[in-house]
């Protein structure tokens, strides 16, 4: 399968072998060692994710006022064009989503969207930390 093939080739240009989806579809990983990413493939799209870290007070805002805090981070996301800063219910925290089209997507291009993920999460962290 295709996503397989090119999932084997994203893990091969980073350095992490052995990079599989679940049977959920779900391939995580840790970047740096501590923070996780995620990817999926969700209506012929890729879908890339990654948990900001958590901050003391986060948890007890409603996830509205954590994306009124920085709303120039969320402009474009739902294109794909850019990253969305977004809220996992479920982990009560922060997380940044990317996606890019299922087709005549390459590895490096993987690659790089999660570079920019990577960015992106770090510009948003400092954000949120205010």
């Amino acid at each position: 399968m295709f996503q397989h093939a090119l999932l084997d080739e994203f893990g091969a240009l980073v350095g992490i072998e052995n990079l599989r989806f679940d049977e959920q579809g779900l391939c995580s990983f840790f970047v740096d060692g501590r923070t996780p990413l995620s990817i999926a493939m969700a209506n012929e799209r890729w879908v890339l994710s990654l948990q900001l870290e958590a901050l003391p007070d986060l948890a007890y805002r409603p996830a509205m006022d954590v994306i009124k805090r920085a709303p120039e981070l969320t402009q474009e996301a739902m294109s794909g064009a850019a990253p969305l800063l977004t809220w996992h219910p479920d982990l009560c925290l922060p997380i940044a989503l990317r996606t890019l089209p299922e087709h005549g997507t390459t590895a490096r291009a993987v690659a790089d969207a999660v570079a920019g993920l990577i960015e992106f999460s770090t510009h948003c962290q400092r954000q949120l930390s205010c």
